[in-house]
């Protein structure tokens, strides 16, 4: 049981194992642009990227635009927006397809 006085051992918990990273998500929403930090610092393994909606302050239905101006690699825009998804609700993702002349559909 974690109470707010024991917060601080939560941190340092989080920082010296990989239990927090193979059992906890942590949210990020359109504008927040320290997420930049949080990936150099922890890596994109278990965000995951919320709209905040229905709430007043959401960017909805921009969310999605304002994220990807995010300064995020692709790799990690992917990651946050579904793959982590996945992996938090267990459920397996199809992967995309790139196009090109040698994925379309032949006649």
């Amino acid at each position: 049981k974690v109470s707010l006085s024991s917060a601080p051992c939560l941190v340092h918990f989080s920082l010296t194992g990989h239990n927090f990273y193979d059992h906890c998500f942590v949210s990020v929403e359109c504008d927040e642009e320290t997420v930049s930090q949080y990936v150099d610092w922890f890596g994109d393994k278990n965000l995951v990227f919320s709209t905040d909606f229905p709430h007043g302050d959401s960017q909805y239905p921009n969310a999605v635009k304002q994220f990807r101006r995010l300064p995020l690699s692709e790799d990690s825009q992917r990651r946050i927006t579904g793959e982590n998804w996945g992996r938090l609700y267990d459920i397996p993702l199809a992967r995309r397809r790139k196009s090109g002349p040698a994925n379309r559909a032949r006649p």
